[in-house]
């Protein structure tokens, strides 16, 4: 049982800046109605004005589109004082640099929720099998492209002695997704007009199923073909073979004339004939000749190598299959992952590797939960999220 107690203010920071506005408050009359009250609504007192405006729940006496905002606001900042004042000034509402941090925290944790939601749904359809899960082909123009990548945050936990952990990148885009024309010089140009970003700090086991979860917006199933490029690395070649078997996975060419130029610096000191010889070993690699390749590095196959510089014989020997240049251009798929290389860039560092951050991991993965979102074109989904939240908390 509840009893009228009156008139109580209440102030709410929305888009259009600060309102205040006088609700009813009821509170419970016994103890009953007290531990009643607290069981089903968790609350000491009800405004019926608060839960017709869905405002009941709001932890910060902040709109749900005020939150977004705020969100928005600091993970394109370079930190949260400089989005502290970009709110004031945009916004003309002061709200102190604390708040917008905890806020964005609370919206970051509530959009990686859904994150891990859909990597859940994407490892449970691994069960059902591939027949039933397969729909029509799409008849033209199919191919969906995956990349993946990593790179280092600095956090506040210290494991196996570092402070770093690794925050994996995965990008995924369909081939309709492309615009392709031709250059003055008749040279064949794209550029990637939509595209979907996922990001996660900690081991492939779990990221795999986040990336599958966004190869599943594309009905990866009933694609023709599915094209990975990446680095090479083992983690990469490892999730490709437990999810995409099929794939073409093709060894990003630029990584590759980095590590020619790497080696053949390192074992021909002239740097005339070390510049010949590398002109030479790149030509026959994007010309697919990689076996003769490996006849001319067979001398160095045994060679140690420093720390910086791989032994080009067993980089090759380990990657030919994923080589064959010629074939992947003259089908005018990439043969570079400069895509996913600077999703990297805007995505992570440009916000989370900045001089003197440190985070704590959770805050640093719903930083990245809300950066992926927003790079990915669809910071529209997070408002509903918020909301979606709030009506069944």
């Amino acid at each position: 049982m509840l009893k009228n107690k009156g008139y109580v203010y209440r102030e709410l920071i929305t888009i259009y800046g600060k309102i205040r506005y006088r609700r009813t408050m009821l509170a419970p009359v016994d103890s009953e109605s007290i531990a009643a009250l607290a069981k089903i609504q968790k609350a000491k007192y009800v405004c019926p004005l608060d839960c017709f405006l869905h405002v009941d729940k709001l932890p910060f006496k902040i709109t749900v589109k005020m939150m977004a905002a705020i969100a928005k606001e600091a993970i394109r900042a370079s930190s949260y004082e400089n989005a502290a004042r970009v709110i004031q000034e945009h916004y003309k509402t002061e709200i102190n640099t604390a708040t917008v941090r905890l806020v964005t925290d609370y919206v970051g944790a509530v959009v990686y929720d859904d994150d891990k939601r859909r990597a859940a749904e994407a490892e449970d359809a691994l069960s059902i099998p591939f027949d039933r899960r397969r729909k029509r082909r799409r008849k033209t123009n199919d191919t969906l492209f995956l990349e993946m990548d990593g790179s280092m945050v600095n956090t506040r936990l210290k494991n196996n002695g570092t402070s770093w952990a690794e925050c994996k990148i995965g990008l995924a885009f369909h081939s309709s997704d492309r615009h392709v024309w031709k250059n003055e010089a008749g040279e064949i140009r794209s550029r990637i007009l939509k595209k979907r970003i996922v990001g996660y700090i900690g081991n492939y086991h779990v990221f795999k199923y986040h990336l599958l979860a966004i190869a599943r917006e594309y009905s990866y199933q009933c694609c023709s073909q599915i094209v990975v490029i990446s680095d090479g690395a083992s983690w990469i070649q490892k999730i490709v073979e437990e999810l995409f078997p099929e794939a073409v996975h093709i060894l990003d060419l630029y990584h590759v004339k980095e590590h020619v130029y790497a080696f053949g610096r390192w074992i021909i000191k002239d740097d005339t004939q070390a510049t010949v010889w590398i002109n030479k070993i790149i030509e026959m690699i994007e010309d697919s000749r990689t076996e003769e390749v490996l006849k001319i590095l067979e001398p160095y196959k045994d060679v140690k190598c420093p720390v910086n510089v791989l032994n080009l014989h067993t980089y090759i020997e380990n990657h030919k299959q994923c080589m064959n240049y010629k074939a992947y251009r003259k089908a005018n798929v990439y043969v570079g992952s400069g895509a996913i290389e600077s999703a990297n860039k805007y995505t992570m560092q440009n916000r989370m590797k900045l001089q003197g951050m440190r985070w704590n991991l959770d805050t640093a993965q719903g930083v990245l939960s809300l950066k992926s979102r927003l790079e990915s074109d669809c910071w529209h989904e997070v408002e509903p999220l918020l909301q979606t939240h709030f009506n069944t908390t």
